[in-house]
């Protein structure tokens, strides 16, 4: 007996091993650095593999978390984790109601497993729209919403959607038997650029692709730190409002609802090297009215995402009139981030798609704006500018710009000035050094002149003394004779 139960138990033992090894590893372990809506933790249960995700509680959406096997079979994994939603990572056909999800498939090459997206017309990238329509993928939207009966005969294994989707969709897809195939991702509740990129692993562990999203992410980040750096080079700041406004029907008097400094916006602000104006106190979503706002937007030398869609500065001038006191108004420094938009209200726009996925590309429009000189051959991929048109506003800057032209105009006038001044002095002593000049070798050829009399005159006196004594020396020579004899 106790032999039988050695051999069950090495044969389990040897199944249990065959199994896991089937089962496949992850060929690639990312690490988080900026992501905090959820958690990614590589570990080894029973020689299998896991990835597990952990999202914390987010408003009214219960914690979740998430087991991504190599394997299969679920049964060992979901007696591990039995209160996780536990999924095979590998190819599936899936869903989505997001267009960051869009955008994220489409960045690891993964959008032909969509089978089911909720409205068609909001997704930017072509890819993505002429898979939809090639393929006859189901549009599960219903006014804003989504068809969950249409979404559940899609076929999808996978249903991926946002965080604020997740009740209605858990409540909904209950019925059909497919809540536990609900994967969220919560991009939007990230408070920094790459914290929201990263949310691309969740996607590419989902569907085996971990290696394609491990390879996309850091690229991604090397590129965004890598313009960070070079935007840092800079000493100037410039002054920048961030945000968009509503007034009538929505609200009884113009409210702004600019991002608070905690948020993805004042990340990529600050790291394209500008001060952004809103006020610390600033709580996000709160709104403020024009004249909460005018204090800090109304001399901001750039105005960035209005998100108007407005053509000109007169037409936002037209659209609120008070408008016409901004700086920003006035030097046409109004930038949109509609430059990939389609037609139409609610066209998609791949700010909000292609934007969430790379922001390095986000954070290069933002550095062209801000610094223009520094990439004078790049061209705004997310950005555009509201022209001037017909506003006939006056800028101050250009005033001052004028101002400091006219004195450096002056300056340089009075350069000139003192150099031609110097230039004549210069000349008259030249001039006199000429003049001075006959006087100078006259006054040189009497001194030669006197050294040479004084030489000549010398020499006579010397001679005559010379015959003199001679003379005398002659006399007594001769005197001395005559007495001797």
């Amino acid at each position: 007996m106790s032999r039988s139960l050695v051999q069950l138990f090495v044969a389990a033992s040897l199944a249990a091993s065959a199994s896991a090894t089937s089962c496949g590893t992850f060929s690639s372990k990312a690490t988080l650095t900026r992501a905090t809506a959820f958690t990614l933790t590589w570990e080894d249960h029973a020689g299998d593999e896991l990835a597990v995700i952990d999202m914390p509680e987010s408003g009214d959406r219960p914690a979740l978390q998430y087991v991504f096997t190599k394997c299969t079979d679920l049964t060992a994994a979901r007696a591990a984790y039995p209160d996780a939603i536990v999924l095979t990572s590998g190819p599936k056909p899936v869903s989505a109601d997001q267009t960051p999800i869009a955008a994220f498939l489409d960045e690891l090459d993964e959008h032909t497993a969509l089978v089911s997206y909720r409205d068609h017309s909001l997704v930017y990238s072509d890819r993505v729209t002429t898979h939809l329509a090639a393929s006859s993928a189901t549009d599960h939207s219903q006014s804003w919403s989504s068809n969950y009966t249409a979404l559940a005969a899609a076929g999808a294994d996978v249903h991926f959607t946002g965080t604020g989707n997740y009740n209605s969709a858990s409540a909904a897809l209950t019925e059909f038997g497919q809540a536990d195939r609900i994967v969220v991702i919560g991009e939007q509740l990230e408070a920094h650029p790459i914290g929201r990129a990263e949310w691309i692993h969740v996607v590419g562990i989902a569907l085996g692709a971990e290696a394609a999203a491990h390879t996309k992410c850091t690229e991604i980040i090397t590129s965004y730190n890598l313009a960070k750096t070079f935007a840092g080079s800079v000493t100037e700041a410039p002054s920048v409002w961030n945000g968009g406004y509503f007034g009538a029907p929505y609200y009884t008097e113009t409210t702004w609802f600019p991002p608070a400094l905690t948020t993805y916006w004042a990340h990529f602000l600050a790291d394209a090297k500008s001060t952004y104006t809103v006020p610390s106190s600033y709580v996000q979503g709160a709104g403020m009215s024009m004249a909460e706002a005018l204090p800090y937007a109304q001399d901001a030398q750039f105005w960035i995402a209005p998100s108007k869609g407005l053509a000109d500065v007169p037409a936002y001038t037209a659209d609120e009139s008070t408008l016409a006191s901004f700086r920003s108004v006035q030097c046409a420094n109004i930038w949109d981030n509609d430059n990939r938009k389609k037609p139409g209200l609610f066209g998609a726009n791949d700010f909000f798609e292609a934007g969430v996925v790379r922001p390095d590309k986000v954070l290069m429009d933002m550095i062209k704006v801000l610094h223009p000189d520094m990439l004078p051959d790049y061209e705004l991929y997310f950005f555009r500018q509201a022209p001037k048109g017909a506003s006939t506003l006056s800028c101050p800057d250009d005033a001052a710009a004028d101002e400091a032209a006219d004195e450096d105009e002056k300056s340089n006038k009075k350069k000139d000035d003192d150099d031609e001044e110097e230039d004549d002095d210069d000349a008259d002593v030249d001039a006199e050094a000429i003049a001075d000049e006959p006087l100078n070798a006259t006054m040189l050829g009497v001194v030669v002149a006197l050294s040479c009399l004084v030489v000549i005159v010398g020499g006579l006196v010397g001679f005559v003394c010379f015959r003199r004594g001679r003379a005398i020396a002659t006399n007594d020579a001769v005197m001395e004779v005559k007495v001797a004899a």
